[in-house]
């Protein structure tokens, strides 16, 4: 796993507390994960040289760098915010990391013109899998997403009234979503085990989980 100096993605009254193994503020409502959780959910891309990701959500470009580092591996990210997009591509360009390619808009949209992608990674917790992001997977591909017990929820409920007749899922898999050509599979890893004060802060964080989908 590459590293990458934490303390350059965040302001200057935080970075004494880069080195620290939780989330830190960025602006615009926003932090950046902490880089336990960064290193997990790069790990489960599997990512392999010649292969092209999607970060959903650049923010500071913390995560950017560090699939920057990986060798032979092609960045795509995009960032809704503006503001974080912008400082984000001045900072990755300072730090010699031009060659990622960004993008200012609706990750949920995905980036269609350089699809499909053989990983893509969702940086903050959907509502929702967006159907765009399964599409736009390569066959093989990996799509790693945080999720709360109501997004698994809403995932089976959306998946029992949209399943395809002709199901090629194995029976007894947790879930399949045919119609999108993608697989969500059971947690890979244990359970995401927060801070206390983390919890204090986001009770839904007690509940969080890894979860990957495979394109079939």
């Amino acid at each position: 796993m590459p590293t990458v100096p934490r303390h350059k993605f965040v302001a200057p009254e935080y970075q004494p507390e880069a080195d620290g193994d939780y989330p830190l503020p960025i602006g615009y409502g926003q932090t950046t994960s902490q880089p336990r959780l960064v290193q997990m959910m790069i790990e489960l891309l599997e990512l392999k040289p010649g292969d092209k990701v999607l970060e959903v959500g650049t923010g500071s470009g913390y995560e950017t760098a560090l699939l920057a580092e990986l060798e032979g591996v092609e960045v795509y990210s995009v960032e809704i915010i503006p503001e974080l997009a912008a400082s984000a591509a001045e900072r990755l360009r300072e730090l010699g990391y031009g060659r990622v390619h960004l993008l200012c808009g609706n990750g949920y949209n995905g980036w269609p013109e350089y699809a499909p992608y053989d990983g893509i990674v969702v940086t903050a917790a959907p509502d929702h899998l967006p159907p765009p992001l399964v599409e736009q997977l390569a066959p093989g591909g990996r799509l790693v997403v945080i999720s709360y017990h109501s997004l698994e929820d809403k995932i089976v409920k959306e998946t029992l009234q949209t399943e395809a007749t002709a199901c090629i899922c194995p029976p007894r898999m947790p879930v399949c979503v045919c119609g999108h050509r993608a697989r969500v599979m059971l947690p890979v890893r244990k359970p995401l085990v927060p801070k206390s004060d983390e919890v204090e802060r986001n009770p839904r964080s007690r509940s969080a989980r890894l979860r990957v989908a495979v394109c079939i």
